[in-house]
């Protein structure tokens, strides 16, 4: 499994529509390019991260370049809400115990 994390600025007024915004939008990258899906979560400054799980580093390097998210209405209100987005780590897995389920 591989996993990206990411780091965004949001603009304050616009927290809710960016959240509504990035699910669409990671629902149509779960849907239409194969990821396993990603959790979004708010820190205390403001920030959001949001780290998304990946069959392979092979399923995320060739989806990465094809991902075309323009078609999709949320699209635009995601691009205004976000103010910077920032890959902060991406790697493979090598243990997890998420949702109690142990792979090792």
């Amino acid at each position: 499994m591989y996993c990206g994390i990411y780091e965004f600025e949001v603009d304050p007024e616009m927290e809710t529509e960016f959240e509504s915004a990035w699910h669409a939008l990671t629902k149509v990258i779960h849907e239409k390019y194969g990821s396993l899906g990603a959790r979004l979560h708010r820190i205390e400054t403001g920030k959001y991260f949001a780290y998304a799980q990946w069959p392979s580093k092979e399923r995320w390097d060739s989806a990465f370049p094809n991902i075309d998210l323009s078609p999709y209405p949320e699209n635009e209100t995601y691009q205004k809400a976000r103010l910077s987005t920032k890959v902060v780590y991406v790697g493979e897995a090598t243990n997890d115990f998420l949702n109690g389920t142990e792979i090792i």
